[in-house]
């Protein structure tokens, strides 16, 4: 048990707007009090790969969808 004589462990804030949710909610999941509750070591490298792999997917479309319509960004973007 973390508990010690009842109170609970300092733990830090953590938000979802400042930092990546998935991993906010991964902290919280091994921040459990029973052991049996928290994820394995296993299963959290696997889900930080997936964490990262779909990143990493996300911005690669966006380049991608960027390289696609350039011409069209260029020349419809105002100048200052």
């Amino acid at each position: 048990m973390i508990k010690n004589c009842g109170i609970k462990p300092c733990r830090p804030i953590l938000n979802e707007h400042e930092h990546i949710p998935e991993v906010v909610q991964l902290a919280y999941q091994c921040w459990e009090e029973l052991p049996s509750d928290r994820p394995t070591f296993q299963n959290v490298r696997k889900f930080l790969k997936k964490i990262r792999m779909t990143r990493y997917a996300a911005k690669f479309v966006h380049i991608q969808l960027l390289c696609k319509f350039k011409d069209e960004i260029i020349f419809t973007c105002p100048r200052w």
